[in-house]
């Protein structure tokens, strides 16, 4: 996730360049789109979901906090919130492609 998620935006930089250059408006958008989504997934990762990973690690038997099913359960609603973006994200891309390719294939006549 560490390398990922950033290469990820990091790709999607060239790709919006390249749908405003070709004056692709739809893909550009849901292009852009889905890189918001992406974004909230990692501030979601990094603002929630990282920090109640490194208290867990930090967990034993013996010093387990009275209340570890409601870090559990906060950790598992963000989890679930940073899935449900990162599905969006990629419907957004999915879409921007399809309409891409159809706008193209109408300005070429094919």
């Amino acid at each position: 996730m560490a390398v990922l998620m950033p290469a990820t935006l990091l790709s999607a930089l060239p790709v919006l360049i390249m749908l405003l250059r070709l004056h692709q408006c739809a893909a550009f958008y849901l292009t852009l789109g889905d890189t918001a989504l992406l974004v909230g997934a990692l501030i979601i990762t990094l603002t929630v979901n990282v920090p109640i990973d490194y208290d867990i690690n930090g967990w034993t038997v013996e010093n387990l906090p009275r209340n570890w099913t409601a870090d559990r359960d906060r950790w598992q609603l963000y989890h679930t919130i940073r899935t449900f973006t990162c599905m969006a994200g990629f419907g957004c891309a999915i879409a921007a492609v399809l309409w891409g390719a159809e706008t193209a294939r109408q300005r070429t006549g094919g």
